[in-house]
This record gives C-alpha cells, structure tokens and sequence, in this order.
C-alpha cells in the first residue's frame, strides 16, 4: 500500500462527504460563518490518513473542490470557527468519542487537466478541479483550540538585609544583596477564536495580580498552583481577517508562577519565606500584588 507521497489521486475512487461531522457543540457560541463556496466536495478514498505520537496526533485528508473556487474553500475552511462547521474540526472519531483535532495547514494540487491553445500565449494547462490536502492536529478542550506551555524562569530581586559580617569580621556595606528565584513562564493561548466574549474578555480586565484562589490547569491537570503563586501578567491577542470577511482571534496570557506567594519575602535570618505588615501587632499584611478571579485561565 503506497503512502501519502505516492497517492495518485487520478486512479482514486470519489466518495461524497456527509453534510455534517461528529464535531461536539460548544460551550459557547463562537459566532457564526458564511456559507460554504460553490463546486464540488468530496473526499477521496483511502484517507484520512492518521499519525499518533506521545507529543500529538496529526491526520491528513484529501477532498476534491472546483479548481476555480480553490481559494475560495481555502479561505473558508482556514476562516471557521473550529468547531461550527464541517472540515475545519477533523470529522473522523480519533478513538475518544470526540473529534479532537483542528486544522493547521492545507495544501492545494491540480486534478483532471487538459492543454489548452491561448491566444497569443504559450499553451496552458485548464484544470476541472483541485485536491485540497488537510492537515489536522491536537487539541481541542472546551470550547476552543487550547494550547498550555510551562518554561523555566529565572528572576531577580534585591532583598534589604540587616547589619551582617564577612568570616575575617569585617562589616558588609551593602544594604541590598541580589538574589535570583526560579520558576516558571506559564502560557495559555487559544488560537483562532471566533469572537472576544466572556470567559477570554476578563483577562484584559486585570494585571499583575495573583491568583485569590487554587488554580488548577486544564491541560496539566496533575498540577495545582497555590493562593498567590500565579503571578497575572496580562494579555496578548492579534486578530486575523480571513478573504471570507471572517475574523478570527488568537489569544495569549502569560503567567509566572513559582513555589510561593508573591506577596511573601524571604527571611534571610530565619530561613523562611513569610508575610510582612504595616503594623507591629502583625494584623495588616502588605501586598505588593493584589488578589483576583483568574480562573478564566482554566
């Protein structure tokens, strides 16, 4: 059996595609898309083809469209929302009961040619229709495309430190020693979003905050980030507009997280890390980063 290199899509037999796939209804709506272009659709035989890794599952299909309207299902399937119609959202079942996979690329090839005579010019190739191949991948979660990241961080501070001595007795004369913390970048980015609506909206609401509660990842559900250790810095969103006249968002926030509370300095006498105050009764506690509701990140 040859593989998808070597397919030859003039000796493939045609099967027509369903109105519809299994894509699974959003938790919100996404807005709503223009109707598909006109020309033939249909899916040739011997695909999707399908490769699982331990990083992603990616899928390959290949359909077949009017080679006059190739740009115009190019630039409606890449305009989707991914989950309100059919081949943006990969239409086979993936083995969890759920369409799992979005599309990341498409690639465009002739089918059924004919030389034809032009006036004045050099003989042109006429084509009837066009091969589109679609390339899927991973992972769909909610009600969007959801992609979490967790890179090593290193920061710095100066901690003020009280009178303190060399070995030989001699005085230190620096009032404030450099200390680096480790941690890490916390990303959270859903691409190709079809509207900025609640939940994604609250995130443009808030800034170098820290969480007020546990938070817990969808994606790294294993981990459990503490009160106060997500440290919020904020959004980054572009906005695509596709030749359908559809606009579609990817959205980024961007996180540092660490051990413990941003809101507690180290204590360099007693080796702890803990709260300080305003007062010398120890009831006014001093934040430096103010609490807030982020569990729009998850």
């Amino acid at each position: 059996m040859s593989d998808a290199t070597d397919f030859d899509p003039k000796t493939a037999y045609i099967e027509e595609l369903p109105a519809t796939g299994p894509i699974p209804p959003p938790k919100q709506p996404l807005g709503s898309d223009p109707p598909a272009p006109s020309g033939v659709d249909a899916e040739m035989l011997g695909y999707p083809k399908e490769q699982s890794t331990h990083l992603r599952f990616h899928a390959i299909r290949r359909i077949r469209v009017a080679w006059a309207q190739r740009y115009a299902w190019e630039d409606y399937i890449l305009g989707q929302g991914l989950w309100t119609v059919n081949h943006a959202g990969y239409p086979y079942n993936t083995g969890g009961g759920t369409t799992i996979a979005g599309i990341t690329g498409i690639g465009v090839e002739p089918y059924e040619g004919r030389i034809t005579e032009v006036s004045g010019y050099a003989a042109q190739a006429q084509y009837d229709f066009a091969i589109l191949t679609l390339h899927y991948e991973c992972g769909y979660s909610g009600s969007a495309f959801l992609i979490e990241e967790l890179t090593p961080l290193t920061s710095s501070e100066y901690l003020a430190v009280p009178q303190l001595y060399w070995a030989d007795t001699s005085l230190v004369k620096d009032s404030f020693i450099p200390v680096y913390r480790g941690g890490w970048t916390y990303t959270v980015r859903w691409p190709r979003l079809a509207a900025l609506t609640s939940p994604w909206t609250n995130g443009f609401a808030v800034q170098d905050v820290v969480n007020q509660a546990a938070l817990q990842p969808r994606l790294f559900s294993a981990l459990s980030f503490p009160i106060g250790t997500v440290l919020y810095k904020g959004p980054q969103c572009t906005a695509t507009l596709f030749g359908t006249g559809t606009t579609r968002y990817n959205l980024t926030y961007v996180c540092h997280v660490r051990a413990v509370d941003w809101n507690k300095r180290y204590n360099p006498l007693t080796q702890t890390w803990s709260y300080q105050y305003s007062d010398a009764a120890a009831t006014q506690q001093v934040y430096y980063y103010p609490q807030a509701d982020l569990s729009f990140l998850n």
